[in-house]
């Protein structure tokens, strides 16, 4: 997991200028040699460091020429969806410049932040920042969406910049969550339609969708029920199965949830990392008293309850999770049960 911030200075003055952005933020400070001091990791060279520490950390603020800087992160850049944020300031503290990953990797905000403590002018010239305008990139990471295809990203946003005319679909289930209301306030050169057809925009948990971007919100929470003989790989493969089956994207997963036997168990272990490292699905459990008090919502099993100590798993689980929200799917074959709940818009 990356650390939040690291600030690298080259100068007394701008070792000064990193204390001070340190009493706001938690972070590792980085001095050259010649100016440490017993609060400092010590560097020699800045492309050296810059290389090293590059992938361990969040955000990345230099204090010293913007040219040094766009000097040393040249050889290590890969794309803004995986490049820290990176933020320049002059020895003199006179500005704070947004240089790297602006929008997705945070750098535009950081930049106004730091610019606020320091008393510095904030530099940022993504043209969405410039022009005031809905900025796609910054929206999707703010409500934690999966995206299609990253490339379009970039379309979608010259689109609004130049005030094109843009068709919007939104899923009619979504209508109520925070997100939908401040898309469709925000962007205001656009339609927006609850029609399924071919868009500039889908908001959508669904699969089926003709859209050139699509964004898909985290809304999806699935409960599991299995027995003890189910491999990983079964569990996995009949999720795919029932998703594909009721046109349910698994870009939309949330969470999975079971009780904590079933949780503690290889196969889920194993489905747990696989749903994380591919949908950055998260890791619910329930013990059987938060499963007992729900439990008479739903059909109950005698044989399960022999078994486990509660009637129903994956039902009583997906509904916890989702906040007490909407099945859409309840699905049992080969010794699993799947339970897949639209997440409560009120939660």
């Amino acid at each position: 997991m990356k650390k939040s911030l690291a600030i690298i200075c080259i100068s007394k003055n701008g070792l000064n200028i990193a204390k001070k952005i340190l009493n706001n933020f938690n972070g590792d400070l980085y001095c050259l040699d010649k100016y440490a001091d017993e609060k400092c990791l010590k560097f020699n060279s800045v492309p050296d460091i810059t290389k090293k520490i590059f992938g361990e950390y969040e955000a990345l603020v230099y204090i010293m020429a913007t040219g040094i800087v766009v000097r040393s992160i040249a050889k290590v850049l890969n794309n803004k969806f995986k490049d820290p944020a990176v933020v320049v300031i002059d020895d003199g503290s006179n500005f704070v410049v947004s240089l790297l990953s602006g929008h997705y990797g945070g750098a535009n905000e950081l930049t106004h932040k730091i610019s606020k403590i320091l008393n510095a002018t904030a530099v940022v010239t993504t043209a969405t920042d410039v022009y005031d305008k809905f900025a796609i990139d910054v929206y999707m990471k703010k409500y934690n969406m999966m995206v299609n295809n990253f490339k379009l990203l970039k379309d979608f946003s010259v689109g609004v910049i130049n005030g094109n005319f843009l068709k919007v679909y939104i899923e009619k289930e979504l209508e109520e969550f925070d997100f939908v209301k401040e898309i469709t306030e925000r962007l205001s050169n656009a339609t927006f339609e609850y029609i399924s057809g071919e868009y500039d925009l889908s908001i959508t948990f669904k699969d089926n969708t003709r859209s050139k971007l699509i964004l898909y919100p985290k809304v999806l929470h699935v409960g599991l029920g299995f027995t003890s003989k189910v491999s990983h790989e079964e569990l996995k493969n009949e999720i795919i199965r029932v998703f594909k089956k009721n046109n349910l994207s698994l870009n939309s997963v949330k969470t999975i949830s079971s009780i904590d036997k079933k949780v503690q168990s290889e196969s889920f272990k194993r489905l747990s990392v696989y749903m994380k490292e591919k949908y950055s699905t998260e890791v619910l459990s329930y013990k059987i008293e938060d499963i007992e008090l729900v439990e008479d919502k739903f059909p109950v099993s005698d044989f399960v309850k022999r078994t486990i100590g509660v009637g129903a798993v994956a039902r009583p689980c997906g509904y916890l999770s989702s906040n007490k929200g909407k099945e859409l799917v309840y699905e049992k074959a080969s010794g699993i049960t799947i339970s897949v709940y639209l997440e409560n818009s009120k939660g």
